[in-house]
């Protein structure tokens, strides 16, 4: 809202990948009005939850390989692109290190600030 336009595209796949189209399109279209660059792509899909879901998994193999304060954040988006099926996320959930127990579903009911 106030700009951010990476934040917008978060939002954009967080929430078209979690099943709330209306809201993912809104987000998507704030991102894509500002210039987006992957905004405009997604926007122009076929299938936009498919291709968010490859823009998320592309998008956390980048996060993981920015070293470990971002993994558990690229694991956030690994689990909304392995809920869609992707096969690249899935893979990546199930050889997580066992330190670093997968995601459940759950982790994504918790509110994000208390």
């Amino acid at each position: 809202m106030n700009g951010d336009t990476e934040a917008c595209f978060h939002l954009a796949l967080f929430t078209l990948l979690r099943g709330w189209s209306l809201d993912g399109m809104t987000w998507l279209a704030r991102a894509a009005d500002a210039g987006h660059e992957a905004a405009l792509e997604l926007q122009n899909a076929d299938d936009v939850r498919a291709q968010a879901a490859e823009v998320a998994y592309r998008h956390a193999c980048a996060l993981e390989a920015g070293g470990p304060t971002r993994a558990s954040i690229a694991r956030c988006f690994y689990r909304l692109a392995a809920e869609t099926g992707h096969p690249g996320a899935t893979a990546k959930l199930k050889v997580a290190p066992a330190a670093d127990a997968p995601l459940t579903a759950s982790d994504f009911d918790q509110p994000l600030m208390s």
